[in-house]
């Protein structure tokens, strides 16, 4: 039995040679849109019990701790 051989079942490769882009600069509007997310993230913690504020600095207690512990080494 003879067997015909082509390029059937293959296709060709082409290469292609790209530049890649830096990511673009934030704008005001979305360094103000973070600063206000980030005050809703803060109360969030606050709120489910993950840290405390002593004068005007920020401090986890335990269950924020082991809240660290278990997501530090995700993405």
């Amino acid at each position: 039995m003879a067997y015909k051989y082509g390029n059937k079942g293959h296709s060709a490769t082409e290469l292609q040679e790209k530049a890649t882009q830096p990511p673009e600069f934030f704008t005001e509007t979305d360094l103000l849109s973070v600063m206000k997310n980030a005050g809703a993230h803060i109360e969030n913690l606050f709120s489910r019990n993950y840290i405390i504020r002593k004068s005007k600095t920020l401090y986890p207690i335990d269950k924020g701790l082991k809240l660290y512990d278990l997501v530090k080494d995700k993405k």
